[in-house]
C-alpha cells in the first residue's frame, strides 16, 4: 500500500533551540512562583502572632509557649516582677505596657511577693516589637 504524501506528513522533531527556549521559560516562570510562595510565606510569618492569656500568681507559675516564634511580649496591667526560671531573668514589668521576655520554649514564670493572681497577656511572635 503507498503512502500518500500529501496525507502522511510525518511529525517534525523539535530542534534544539525551540527545546532550550521552552524549557528556559518553564525554569523562569517556577522561579516566579517560588519567590511568590515565599513571600506569601514570609508574609505569614510576619503577620501571624500568638496571643494567649494566662494567670500568674506566687502559687501559679507560667509557661512559655512560643509556638515557633522567636520572640515572646508580655503585657501586665498592674507592675510585676517575674522571673524565668531555669535562666534566673529577673524583669520589672511596668503596667500597661509590652516588655519583650524572649525565653526558650517551656520556660516557667514565677512571681515573688504576688499572692493574688494577675493576667499576663502574651504574645509570642517573628516581630521585634508586640
Amino acid at each position: 500500500m503507498a503512502h500518500n504524501s500529501a496525507i502522511y506528513q510525518p511529525a517534525k522533531s523539535p530542534q534544539p533551540d525551540d527545546v532550550q527556549i521552552k524549557f528556559q521559560s518553564l525554569c523562569d516562570r517556577l522561579d516566579a512562583m517560588l519567590s511568590y510562595l515565599e513571600t506569601i510565606a514570609l508574609h505569614t510569618l510576619k503577620d501571624s502572632p500568638q496571643d494567649y492569656d494566662r494567670q500568674i500568681s506566687d502559687a501559679a507559675p507560667v509557661s512559655a509557649a512560643l509556638f515557633g516564634k522567636r520572640h515572646l511580649f508580655v503585657f501586665t496591667p498592674v507592675a510585676l516582677t517575674i522571673t524565668a526560671q531555669p535562666q534566673g531573668v529577673i524583669w520589672q514589668l511596668t503596667a500597661n505596657s509590652w516588655t519583650n521576655v524572649s525565653v526558650p520554649e517551656g520556660a516557667i514564670f514565677m512571681t515573688s511577693g504576688q499572692a493574688s493572681p494577675v493576667t499576663l497577656h502574651f504574645r509570642a511572635t517573628n516581630e521585634v516589637t508586640p
